[in-house]
C-alpha cells in the first residue's frame, strides 16, 4: 500500500511538471506585460504632448495577448498550488480523507468532463483559426491563430493537472488510518 502511494505520488509529480513550467512562463509573461503596458502608456502621453499618434494597434494588442497568455498558462499552476476557489465553508474543518473523497468526486465527475468538452470545442475553434491564418481586423494588428492555439493547450494542461489531483486524492485515501483516527472520515 505504501509502495502504491509512492508510485501514485511520483506519477502525479511528473504530471505536475508541465504546470510548473507553464507557471514560470506565466510569471515572466506578467513582467513583460507590465513593461509593455507601461511603455504603451508613456508613448501615448508623449504622443499627446507632441500632438502625434505614437501608439500602435500592434502594441495595444500585444498587451492583450500577453494578458491572455498569462491567464491561460497560470490556470494549471493555480490548481497545482491549490489556490483555486472553494465553495464549501465546512471543507477546511473536514478530515483529510473526507476532503479527498469530495475532491476526487469533483475532479472525476465535474472537472474532467468539463475539460474534455472544453478541449474538444476549443481545438475545433483553434484549428479553424489556424487553417484560415486568422489575423486581427485592426490595422497593424497581430496574428490571432497562434494565440488561439494556446487555448486548447491550456485546457490540456488543466486536464493533466486534474489527473494529477485525482492521483493525489487516491494517494491520500490509501494512507493507513492514524492510531488516533484523525486522518480518516
Amino acid at each position: 500500500d505504501r509502495l502504491m502511494k509512492t508510485r501514485l505520488e511520483r506519477i502525479a509529480h511528473a504530471l505536475d511538471a508541465p504546470g510548473r513550467v507553464a507557471g514560470r512562463i506565466a510569471l515572466w509573461t506578467a513582467l513583460v506585460l507590465v513593461i509593455v503596458a507601461a511603455t504603451n502608456t508613456i508613448v501615448r502621453y508623449v504622443g499627446t504632448l507632441l500632438g502625434q499618434n505614437l501608439s500602435s494597434n500592434r502594441w495595444i494588442e500585444l498587451q492583450w495577448y500577453l494578458f491572455a497568455i498569462m491567464i491561460l498558462l497560470s490556470a494549471a499552476h493555480g490548481i497545482q498550488k491549490d489556490v483555486h476557489v472553494r465553495v464549501d465553508a465546512l471543507y477546511e474543518r473536514m478530515r483529510p480523507a473526507r476532503r479527498a473523497w469530495i475532491n476526487l468526486a469533483g475532479w472525476i465527475f465535474l472537472f474532467m468532463p468539463f475539460m474534455a468538452w472544453a478541449l474538444l470545442s476549443s481545438y475545433d475553434m483553434a484549428a479553424e483559426s489556424w487553417l484560415r491564418r486568422e489575423a486581427s481586423s485592426d490595422p497593424d494588428g497581430l496574428l490571432r491563430y497562434p494565440l488561439k492555439m494556446l487555448i486548447p493547450a491550456a485546457f490540456a494542461l488543466l486536464a493533466l493537472q486534474g489527473l494529477s489531483a485525482i492521483l493525489h486524492c487516491i494517494a491520500i485515501l490509501r494512507q493507513p488510518p492514524s492510531p488516533s483516527g484523525d486522518d480518516h472520515v
